[in-house]
């Protein structure tokens, strides 16, 4: 049975807290806030201020007159590529909104180039906010359901908690509506925080791969007994193929998937803030590094996951990987551990990250 372990590495040593719900607007207050924003227009930002606890117009986004903007289900901050603003976000799943409340020091996700390729659209938004939300029906009849997620945004020395809850008008179910729940006012912990997760995955079988998917942080079953939509790397004992080259289907702008660099150092696996914008290799048939075995369709760079020496197999502990999955997103990789026996594999993971 394929097995799945997530978990944020550091520690969320947080207290809980009782909340009442309240419609105060007040930073002072430290009150829980619920919102409802209009950003149905998809040609116009809608802005937020969680100081002043309402929208407001900005004609300039280089000011700290707002903390985060929607436009439809694009989500931005006052950071990186969208302001001027020191800020940034933490992804807290799967902990709880009410558990949260204390904003971590750590590594938080600033503004960049977020897209969607199917629509053809590309925007600067936040990574990781970039998928709080689940779509089904198709693109002909999209609906969408918020996955829930804990947040903390922060603004310079504000910090905030904030839990996405639906993408439609409580009274009218017009979608791009944006209701969400907040309290400001958090005060700095001294814990640390970063956004690597850590999996395994048990890949046994010769003539079976086991998919996964980094936006949703785990196994994807079997679609129909063929490969699910989604995924982004593929396990089949000490095999990896990624979602692009021979292994990826053409999609309709002319991309045929992203492809892998790696990198050797010995830094620590979190302070590793960005991906290398080259060097990226696609799929394609390589050779199987046990005698006598057929070539396989698969990544040539992940291939070297592991040394080649004499004796039980052991994880190449210098190599970081770096998968382009989409063309703005890139997740940075570390293989943790090789069970030859069983096939499981241990690997640690980062979303949201840069390109240099």
């Amino acid at each position: 049975m394929n097995t799945l372990k997530l978990l944020l590495i550091s520690a969320l040593a947080l207290l809980l807290i009782s909340c009442n719900e309240s419609s105060s607007s007040s930073n002072d207050t430290g009150e829980v806030n619920k919102t409802t924003v209009d950003a149905s227009n998809p040609s116009k930002w809608a802005y937020f201020s969680f100081e002043k606890g309402e929208t407001v117009e900005v004609s300039d986004e280089q000011t700290d007159e707002w903390d985060i903007a929607f436009k439809r289900m694009m989500i931005k901050t006052n950071s990186g590529t969208s302001g001027s603003g020191d800020g940034g976000v933490i992804n807290f799943a799967p902990v709880e909104f009410d558990d949260v409340d204390s904003a971590p020091m750590g590594y938080y996700v600033v503004d960049d180039t977020c897209g969607i390729e199917a629509m053809h659209l590309s925007w600067s938004g936040n990574k990781a906010l970039f998928d709080w939300y689940v779509m089904t029906g198709g693109m002909k009849a999209p609906h969408l359901d918020s996955k829930g997620y804990s947040y903390i945004v922060k603004n310079g020395d504000r910090y905030t908690k904030l839990k996405l809850d639906s993408y439609y008008d409580p009274e009218t179910e017009v979608s791009g509506f944006i209701t969400f729940t907040w309290k400001t006012g958090l005060e700095q912990s001294t814990e640390m925080v970063d956004n690597v997760m850590e999996a395994s995955v048990t890949a046994p079988n010769e003539d079976e791969w086991v998919y996964f998917s980094f936006a949703e942080g785990e196994v994807l079953p079997l679609k129909d007994g063929e490969e699910p939509d989604g995924w982004d790397i593929a396990f089949q004992k000490y095999r990896m193929k990624t979602n692009s080259g021979v292994n990826h289907t053409i999609s309709s702008d002319g991309e045929n998937g992203y492809g892998v660099v790696m990198i050797e150092t010995t830094d620590p696996f979190a302070s590793i803030r960005t991906a290398p914008a080259e060097g990226y290799v696609v799929d394609s048939e390589i050779p199987d590094p046990q005698p006598g075995h057929a070539p396989y369709n698969g990544n040539s760079v992940l291939s070297q996951w592991l040394l080649a020496q004499a004796g039980p197999p052991q994880v190449k502990e210098d190599a970081v990987f770096f998968i382009k999955a989409e063309k703005y997103s890139y997740v940075k990789l570390k293989m943790t551990n090789y069970n030859y026996q069983s096939n499981e594999i241990s690997f640690k993971f980062e979303r949201y990250i840069t390109a240099e």
